[in-house]
């Protein structure tokens, strides 16, 4: 019994790290070629083989970590799909590996599936840990409203030297949009449910920074979950009307601030969706084409790609490739120059063209499954929080993109909304 509790809490205890402490992970020093994408996946890799280290000195426990429920089934057959895929790669390697400045691979994938089966195993969830997400969150939310408004601290690299855009330690401002969609809703939930007043200050620097990301698919995806927690949770006490005002107070107060360029990025969104509802592909290609800051490119193509292979795909890590091989001249003539398109710039279609149409079934269903069992346990207000955060981060992978970064919080998130014991907060 007490070997049990005991890797309990240390399964326990990495997992709340590796939401909390990993984000901070960032390192701005001028021998340090890649500041922040490579420092955060060895700090997966460590904390993934230290976890599996745990599990092998006690493989009694096995049977009890790795329930073989339906979940863990559908995530089996994603795992063995996106591991028969390898065999089909124009570069294995890569494909293993990941590229550089990515490290996005099939080993990254796996450390993914390992988090979110050690998450799994934390049936109650410490209010200290909503609490310390929602305070880290803030800290790493001025961090990039200090960006924004021109005072950087570090080093910058040459990229982005001259960068006017809230970007934290993520090393983008996509990416830290789609974080920040991922724990926005530990502040409300610290509102409405824990009804602690600082929490309108973490969610007011979170929701600024948000803003400053510039980012239209974290906008969509916040909006998302803001409304699924304010029908299922926030309106449930007196609450929600300041909390809609602050919403409403920083929202208008930015667009003021900006001289309405945020509103003229968010309507840019239905702009480019009326284009793309009266506008033929076959008449027009080309402004359909740069519709979306030329995303449609991108999917117009993927989607033929998918179509050449569609079970077992290119290759994780291999769309460049494959875009290089045939639609190197559109590029060209698109842009003027060729540009690299290593990314589906939609998590769903970038799943189907690295490892198959059969894979993205899977995963689908692996996520499908997960919010089927999830909607029995939303009685509990913790659930409400996690199934909101994923629910947002998941609509902003339709027009974004999965990155080592990020992505590990939405696989831990899942494993805690899909444990094995749904227990309320202690």
């Amino acid at each position: 019994m007490g070997d049990r509790i005991k890797l309990n809490r240390i399964i326990t205890i990495c997992i709340y790290a590796t939401v909390i402490i990993v984000p901070f992970v960032y390192l701005p020093f001028i021998f340090v070629y890649d500041f922040f994408y490579w420092p955060k996946y060895m700090a997966l890799v460590f904390i993934s083989t230290f976890l599996l280290i745990q599990v092998l000195l006690n493989l009694d426990r096995m049977h009890t970590l790795f329930k073989f429920d339906w979940i863990n089934k559908l995530l089996l057959t994603y795992f063995v799909l996106i591991t028969i895929s390898l065999f089909f790669s124009l570069d294995p390697i890569t494909s293993i590996q990941g590229r550089i400045n990515r490290y996005d691979g099939y080993t990254t994938q796996v450390i993914y599936m390992l988090l979110f089966l050690f998450a799994r195993n934390i049936s109650v969830i410490d209010k200290r840990f909503i609490k310390l997400v929602a305070i880290s969150t803030t800290v790493l939310s001025i961090y990039g409203i200090m960006q924004y408004l021109g005072f950087e601290p570090f080093m910058r690299d040459l990229t982005r030297l001259y960068w006017k855009a809230a970007f934290s330690t993520f090393g983008n401002q996509n990416f830290f949009g789609s974080f920040l969609v991922l724990q926005l809703p530990f502040s409300l939930y610290i509102i409405s449910v824990y009804r602690m007043k600082w929490g309108y200050l973490s969610y007011s620097i979170s929701l600024l920074a948000l803003m400053m990301t510039s980012t239209r698919s974290a906008w969509i995806g916040f909006a998302i979950s803001f409304v699924f927690m304010f029908i299922l949770l926030l309106r449930k006490n007196n609450h929600y009307k300041w909390i809609v005002l602050v919403t409403l107070f920083i929202l208008f107060g930015f667009n003021f601030m900006t001289d309405s360029h945020m509103i003229s990025r968010f309507l840019s969104i239905f702009k480019d969706a009326n284009v793309l509802l009266t506008t033929s592909y076959q008449s027009n290609p080309e402004v359909i084409d740069r519709l979306g800051s030329v995303r449609m490119f991108i999917w117009v193509r993927t989607l033929e790609l998918i179509k050449m292979r569609p079970w077992f795909g290119f290759g994780i890590e291999n769309l460049d490739i494959a875009f290089g091989q045939y639609y190197y001249e559109d590029t060209i003539k698109l842009l003027g120059r060729y540009a690299l398109s290593d990314k589906a710039h939609n998590d769903y279609l970038h799943i189907a063209v690295s490892s198959g149409v059969p894979s993205l079934i899977a995963y689908c269903g692996f996520l499908l499954r997960s919010a089927y069992e999830s909607f029995k346990t939303l009685d509990q207000e913790i659930n409400v929080l996690f199934f909101a955060s994923i629910l947002g981060y998941l609509a902003c992978l339709f027009f974004n993109i999965s990155v080592v970064s990020v992505a590990y919080i939405l696989w831990i998130y899942l494993g805690l909304l899909t444990r094995y014991k749904t227990t309320e907060v202690q």
